[in-house]
């Protein structure tokens, strides 16, 4: 498999499983040489744009789309399993609509240098975030970000005054907003479903 990440083996075995079934009741005459091929091909060319994607190598800026607490424990999890627990600043946001305290208080406990943000598509409000995060670790240094363009002028130049690497994490809108901006886009040009 090319996507990073342990919890990618358990979807990688869940999405094949249910495949296998539905063939196994729709399709029973298949020949299972060509499946297993297929299955294979399938998880190797497979990607997901976002999940643990590196936007930028330097700094190095890990971008995660995860929006749940349970996938925002995961992909912390494997970001330190691929890249160490070390030296990261953690961009970070959640949308009005998710469990915001839940996942604020899932990543704030493992950074120590913290840039709260709003997304311009349904982010909650940024010193909400902020918030949440001095709740749930109140010796990390805290940042407010207006916008995603401030969040990145502010976590570049401090991964380069302090020889630091950026990890955007708790949301989808924040992820792809940040992502967009790295690159010299606007994020409030984006049309999202």
């Amino acid at each position: 498999m090319n996507l990073p990440g342990a919890f990618q083996f358990n979807n990688a075995a869940i999405a094949a499983t249910l495949f296998l079934l539905w063939l196994q009741r729709e399709r029973s005459r298949k020949a299972p040489d060509r499946i297993e091929a297929a299955v294979r091909a399938g998880l190797r060319d497979t990607r997901w744009p976002g999940r643990l994607e590196v936007i930028k190598q330097d700094p190095l800026t890990v971008i995660d789309v995860g929006h749940t607490p349970d996938s925002i424990r995961q992909s912390l999890a494997s970001l330190t399993a691929i890249h160490g627990a070390d030296d990261w600043i953690l961009v970070t946001s959640a949308s009005r609509d998710k469990k915001a305290e839940e996942i604020i208080g899932a990543l704030a406990p493992s950074f120590d240098t913290i840039i709260c943000t709003a997304a311009h598509h349904k982010g909650a409000d940024a010193q909400r975030i902020a918030a949440a995060a001095a709740r749930a670790n109140p010796a990390a240094s805290l940042h407010v970000a207006a916008s995603i363009e401030e969040a990145v002028r502010l976590a570049t130049k401090l991964a380069a005054a302090h020889s630091r690497r950026i990890y955007v994490a708790g949301g989808l809108f924040l992820a792809i907003e940040y992502a967009t901006a790295t690159r010299g886009g606007r994020p409030q040009d984006l049309h999202f479903f």
